[in-house]
């Protein structure tokens, strides 16, 4: 089994997320090697119009606070696990295509990723971040499932 050297793990805090972050901890544990949790933040869009921008900025401020709130919790989660410390990365952009580029960029090994396990017409309109991933990323990619009992299909 080949060892890793660095493990990207991408969480939206979902539950299934917390699922890939035990997952990505233990193979870190494992292979003794760095593990970085990373969200990606993606701005929602807005109205167009100097006054709809600036009435949205608060809002979009503390949204991205909260998820660095929630990030680090993560990190901290994580770190427990593996026993030595882990980093946080908050990125911006399209989840898919920033997380590959920052795996590219930093040589990871393995991308940890959830997905919500959804079919049909849920997947066509939301898409599926944890398969364009694993299309486009230059590494392997573990996708972890949704737990069955969670209920969160």
């Amino acid at each position: 089994m080949k060892n890793f050297e660095m493990i990207l793990c991408c969480v939206d805090f979902s539950s299934p997320s917390e699922h890939a972050l035990e997952l990505a901890a233990d193979l870190a544990r494992r292979h003794v090697c760095p593990l970085t949790v990373a969200h990606v933040y993606e701005p929602p869009a807005v109205l167009s119009g100097e006054a709809a921008l600036a009435a949205h900025a608060e809002l979009f401020e503390q949204a991205e606070r909260e998820a660095e709130r929630e990030l680090e919790r993560c990190r901290l989660r994580a770190q427990q696990l593996v026993d030595s410390p882990v980093r946080a990365e908050m990125l911006r952009g399209g989840p898919a295509q920033t997380l590959v580029a920052w795996a590219r960029e930093h040589s990871c090994d393995v991308i940890v990723v959830a997905t919500q396990g959804r079919t049909g017409l849920g997947r066509l309109l939301l898409g599926s971040v944890a398969e364009k991933v694993v299309r486009t990323a230059p590494c392997s990619v573990l996708v972890a499932r949704a737990r069955a009992a969670s209920g969160d299909d």
